[in-house]
């Protein structure tokens, strides 16, 4: 028995030394792959994959790689796969490899997806909508091929310099090339055949290009000449200027020895090697060795400006590390914005000294705002020197004003008093900065801006059917317009720009001024949403304090603000809460003109949100009774939750999108504007109760 002691010790700590290698599969990563095999109906193909639990690591899922307990790559190429991508993806934070071309799966790519992501191969499925935000934090990826699929709408500028192979072909994408391709220093395949882009190609003419295929568009200009050497097939079925000899088919092979060459003006001529046959005199040594000592000095300067440069940079960022500043928005400069800006330079610590006009800085700041620069006399005179006439809103510390350029466009304008409210030209650009990179479908652009002669202005594309407020409260019957479908369509829209400054953006964006008059309609009532840039104020974590003047209006605040003066996240979500009742009821968040007990809409409607019968009673009159009666319901129900007195009662914004999302689907409302409209939510989709009643 003795002897058997040690045997029985060393068995038992074998065991011990084994059972970490037969580790279980990191939480996250099983729940995502729950997720993902029920949204694709539980496909047979998937052999091995549960929609409940389970081990993929250790039980040899099919089409799964693991290092250790983490998921590091997903092929599942060509399996019949069916139904969406489920809402979950981005749990997979060990993913490097994401495969799951040639199947037919349908739905909007998920916002979010796998952030450390090397390769993500999505082509030949049945995929809609627009790219998602989220490719702006993916920072590893290198590979991405979402061709063969139903996207739409324009190529947003969210791809990262790592980038080496993309292909968007065959797809339904419109629009200019994205601003942000110059910047792809690594880009070397780029195909993007068979869609409707427009525009010229300047931007792709120092991206080190070998595989470029832009046919089937709808390119206009001149082909640039350091793209004239790649096949002209890729360049079929557009209107570029094409003339005789200025792209070949072929790559140009190289010109035979001694022919003679037509070399640009300014570019330095070899002279041939000293000694060899061609040189009768050559060049002497010492001649040699002064070139070379010109040509390390050179490169020793270059390499102390690129250095100083660097530090400049990293000192500007951790000056403005915790900066907010906003009129609506909540922007720290040192953000995850980078897709935006050709350059991570720290632009923004020159200032512009009143009187220096913006061509002078042009070089130093235009790199860290992405957005056009426009001189004072360009706006002035497309204003007609901002007359009154050409007024279309005002403020507190602003005019906006509808102004067309020389190009003739048609922009809005807005003119900030400097008198009133000047803040610091540092933090002035740093909101510039912050604001110029958000890119929503359902939030205002910002064009370009003014900085000429101490003038602040900030030009916005122009939305010309007018504001919400206006839509719901003007006396010109506008309001019979927005029938049931339209108002929900709006919410949904408005909800979705909240979404995303709420919790897509890094680090979170307060509105802090979310109302109706904030609200533009276009042609086809698609809400956007502006007021942003203004006021420079100060970063509490995720909540910001400001003057009571400055912010809010009143019947929109919620009460933490008017205990405290504080507006958080959930203060927008209460504030679009009150936008919801006047879609309900059509009537203004305050009005005097109305019985004391009606006259803060809140007060006089919240109570009777859960009373079917009284519900009835408050909905705007100008709808006629022409509305669903469930769905009537369901919008009162996402009201009465945005309205809570308390902040933490509150849902966020993605809870709300998925509500108005589900509503649109029940009441069966199948007009979409863009894939986006009416698609899940960018947060996530609501899990397995969807159909629950």
């Amino acid at each position: 028995m003795l002897t058997m002691k040690p045997l029985t010790f060393f068995l038992a700590f074998s065991a011990i030394l084994v059972l970490p290698t037969s580790s279980i599969t990191n939480e996250d990563d099983v729940f995502a792959l729950n997720v993902l095999f029920t949204a694709m109906g539980a496909a047979p193909t998937l052999d091995g994959w549960s929609g409940q639990g389970g081990d993929p690591c250790s039980d040899n899922w099919k089409g799964i790689v693991c290092v250790g307990p983490n998921i590091t790559e997903l092929n599942l190429s060509g399996l019949n796969l069916m139904g969406t991508l489920g809402y979950a993806l981005d749990k997979l934070r060990s993913l490097m490899i994401l495969d799951l071309s040639n199947n037919q799966i349908k739905g909007s790519l998920p916002f979010q997806l796998p952030l450390n992501i090397q390769k993500l191969l999505l082509a030949n499925n049945q995929l809609i909508g627009v790219l998602p935000y989220s490719l702006t934090y993916m920072s590893k990826l290198t590979d991405l091929n979402i061709s063969n699929n139903e996207l739409n709408g324009n190529i947003p500028d969210v791809f990262q310099t790592s980038l080496t192979d993309l292909d968007l072909s065959y797809n339904n994408l419109t629009g200019p090339l994205p601003r942000s391709f110059a910047a792809l220093s690594k880009l070397s395949t780029l195909h993007l055949q068979k869609n409707h882009l427009v525009g010229n190609i300047y931007i792709l003419s120092d991206l080190p290009l070998k595989d470029l295929d832009l046919s089937n568009n709808n390119f206009t200009g001149d082909i640039p000449p350091k793209l004239s050497s790649l096949p002209s097939s890729g360049y079929l079925g557009n209107g570029f200027n094409i003339s005789s000899g200025t792209i070949s088919a072929l790559p140009p092979s190289p010109s035979p020895s001694g022919a003679e060459s037509i070399v640009p003006m300014g570019a330095i001529i070899q002279e041939p090697l000293i000694g060899s046959a061609d040189s009768e005199q050559g060049l002497s040594g010492g001649y040699i060795a002064g070139i070379v000592a010109a040509l390390m000095i050179i490169i020793l300067v270059a390499i102390t400006v690129i250095l100083f440069f660097m530090w400049k940079s990293k000192e500007l960022a951790i000056k403005s590390k915790d900066a907010c500043f906003l009129q609506g928005y909540l922007i720290n400069t040192n953000t995850k914005f980078k897709h935006r800006s050709i350059s991570d330079t720290a632009t923004m610590k020159y200032m512009i000294p009143k009187g220096q006009k913006a061509r002078d800085v042009d070089k130093t700041i235009n790199s860290g705002i992405s957005a056009t620069i426009f001189n004072f006399g360009e706006l002035q005179a497309g204003t007609n020197n901002f007359s009154q006439e050409k007024l279309i809103g005002e403020g507190a510390s602003a005019r906006v004003y509808k102004g067309t350029l020389k190009s003739g466009k048609v922009m809005a304008i807005k003119n900030i008093d400097t008198s009133a409210h000047m803040v610091p030209d540092k933090e002035f650009f740093d909101v510039l900065m912050g604001i110029s990179r958000l890119r929503h479908a359902n939030v205002v652009e910002l064009v370009g801006y003014c900085t000429e002669n101490g003038h602040r202005m900030l030009v916005y594309e122009y939305i010309d059917n007018g504001t919400l407020h206006e839509a719901l409260h003007s006396e010109e019957d506008k309001n019979k317009l927005l029938t049931w479908n339209i108002r929900i369509k709006i919410a949904l829209g408005a909800a979705r720009a909240l979404e995303y400054l709420h919790e897509i953006c890094e680090p979170m964006v307060v509105h802090c001024n979310f109302k109706s008059s904030n609200i533009l309609l276009d042609e086809d009532f698609t809400p956007r949403l502006s007021d942003c840039g203004l006021f420079a104020l100060t970063y509490f974590g995720s909540q910001c304090q400001l003057p009571e003047q400055h912010v809010g209006s009143f019947g929109y605040s919620a009460p933490e603000f008017a205990l405290s003066g504080v507006f958080s996240a959930k203060s927008d979500v209460y504030s679009f809460g009150v936008v919801m009742l006047e879609l309900l009821t059509g009537r203004k968040p305050l009005d005097s003109s109305r019985p004391r007990a009606e006259q803060s809409l809140v007060c006089w409607a919240a109570p009777q949100l859960n009373d079917i019968d009284a519900l009835s009673k408050i909905v705007d009159p100008s709808l006629k009774g022409i509305y669903p009666a469930k769905s009537l319901a369901r919008f009162a129900d996402v009201v009465a939750l945005c309205v809570q007195a308390e902040s933490d009662l509150r849902p966020p914004m993605s809870e709300v999108v998925q509500s108005l999302v589900h509503l649109v689907q029940r009441a069966s409302v199948t007009r979409r504007q863009s894939g986006d409209e009416l698609g899940l939510s960018q947060r996530y989709m609501e899990r397995q109760d969807v159909g629950s009643e």
